[in-house]
């Protein structure tokens, strides 16, 4: 509750300046890094803004504050949404649902009468490891997931969009060093950048699409960023651009493309085409 909410705000403005300390001292960075933490790819964004979130009376008001925050999916959420456009928009039922293995058998009753479903899979996790089992790949997990969903007989007749996400924080764990072929041993010794990179988890999910869906049905591929201004559906484009600066845009173009995929399922339904 809000008392809650107090406590906290006093206990991160009385740890301030041991956080600023703490994040800028090189012994701090150089062991973190001697573990493997990647604190500047998660909580990095806070870490080097905490002197002002941290303030007193401190208040979200940047986008980038709110885009940056991770609020964790806890059971099934549904969200309705108005589509913004000149005339009144359509108004979508929107199931948000907890991605965690324990959650996971909450989702199935939701799977009945759903027009398209939306995958998200965070392709930066793979060198990290599931917080319920230490032993599994993120990004395998993700792999596994995609494939069961691709096998589900209740979800034969549904359409699919496949948002390979967080390309940002993919480009620079790669950049800083860290070798995708070491996590993903079938990269095998292709080039560690982000075009290789993504050309390989996009045929990835593709094979899998193709060899496990029980019949020929519309697949839709976008490597995406929540925080940044262009989608990149083709991965050719990865070679131009790195992440440009950061824009809460890109979501409405990931909107628009799935809005158009439900349009040419319900007229082919329908019998128009």
């Amino acid at each position: 509750g809000q008392e809650e909410l107090e406590n906290t705000r006093r206990v991160i403005e009385a740890c301030r300046e041991d956080m600023i300390a703490l994040w800028a001292h090189p012994t701090v960075r150089q062991s973190l890094t001697a573990q493997r933490v990647s604190l500047e790819f998660h909580s990095g964004f806070f870490l080097d803004e905490v002197e002002r979130i941290a303030a007193p009376g401190y208040e979200p008001t940047s986008v980038q504050d709110v885009l940056k925050a991770r609020i964790q999916t806890m059971g099934v959420e549904e969200h309705i949404l108005h589509m913004e456009t000149i005339k009144a928009g359509p108004r979508w039922a929107i199931y948000d649902v907890g991605g965690s293995r324990a959650q996971r058998a909450a989702w199935v009753p939701f799977f009945d009468d759903v027009n398209l479903l939306i995958f998200l899979a965070p392709v930066s996790a793979f060198n990290q490891t599931l917080s319920e089992d230490r032993k599994v790949n993120r990004l395998w997990d993700s792999i596994y997931l995609w494939k069961t969903i691709c096998m589900n007989k209740l979800l034969a007749n549904v359409d699919l969009v496949l948002l390979l996400n967080k390309i940002d924080i993919l480009d620079a764990k790669l950049k800083s060093g860290i070798d995708f072929g070491t996590f993903v041993t079938s990269y095998r010794e292709k080039p560690n950048d982000l075009d290789n990179v993504m050309s390989y988890l996009k045929s990835k999910f593709l094979m899998i699409h193709k060899q496990y869906s029980k019949r020929d049905r519309a697949f839709h591929v976008h490597f995406t960023c929540a925080t940044v201004s262009t989608l990149l559906s083709d991965h050719s484009f990865i070679r131009k651009t790195s992440c440009p600066s950061q824009d809460p845009r890109a979501t409405s173009i990931v909107l628009a493309r799935i809005q158009e995929a439900i349009f040419k399922r319900n007229i082919e339904s329908a019998d128009f085409l």
